[in-house]
């Protein structure tokens, strides 16, 4: 029952990161369009939020992470009795589930967390945006220690496993490079308009193409 329950809690959390967090990594037999879902959806709230000082991926970013926390939430109260030792025969494989999971939970907490204090005026610094790709880093690192326990015990969460992984380094990736992000957290008085910050990102990315 403990495994049903978790399974069951796992693959919900899949279909909904696939349809919030533009993952394609599902190779479960659905049809192409079903597994792409989720990046048009993230394709679309990038594109229509493009103009908001807080838009276009920067907005999708708080999207998925806030939706994120809120579906981590739910597997934790539907799967509660997993984390109980009692319904465990095997105190080991209880032990690595732990350090599988609870790990990825309080990160994803801990990104939020930081990832909400750069929204306020104060906590705008580039000093701040390290500490969230700092997490980032943490949790990349973390997913690929967890890969190694679900490969050998838990192969239902594999999916999910390099699902968080993957979408930690693209992220990662994004506040390393984003002129949005440049602009608008690290730089808390620069004045938003969207049509100076299109043109000043196009001569941007026409400096480093021509160095």
């Amino acid at each position: 029952m403990i495994r049903q329950r978790f399974t069951s809690g796992i693959t919900a959390t899949v279909v909904t990161l696939l349809l919030t967090a533009s993952s394609a990594l599902a190779g479960d037999g659905r049809p192409p369009g079903a597994a792409y879902g989720g990046f048009w959806v993230a394709l679309a709230i990038a594109y229509l939020t493009r103009r908001r000082k807080i838009g276009g991926w920067l907005f999708y970013y708080y999207f998925q992470a806030y939706a994120g926390l809120v579906i981590l939430f739910l597997v934790l109260v539907l799967s509660l009795q997993d984390y109980q030792p009692s319904g465990w025969e095997d105190k080991a494989l209880y032990t690595l589930f732990i350090i599988s999971t609870l790990p990825s939970y309080l990160l994803k907490l801990l990104e939020a967390t930081v990832a909400s204090l750069l929204l306020f005026k104060r906590y705008r610094t580039q000093q701040f945006i390290n500490y969230l790709k700092y997490v980032l880093i943490t949790e990349i690192v973390i997913q690929g220690m967890t890969l190694f326990i679900d490969y050998y015990h838990f192969p239902d969460n594999l999916v999910l496993t390099v699902m968080v992984g993957i979408l930690a380094l693209v992220w990662y990736l994004y506040f390393n490079s984003s002129f949005r992000v440049y602009c608008v957290l690290s730089h808390p008085d620069w004045r938003w308009n969207y049509e100076n910050f299109k043109k000043s990102n196009s001569q941007r990315k026409q400096f480093n193409k021509a160095s």
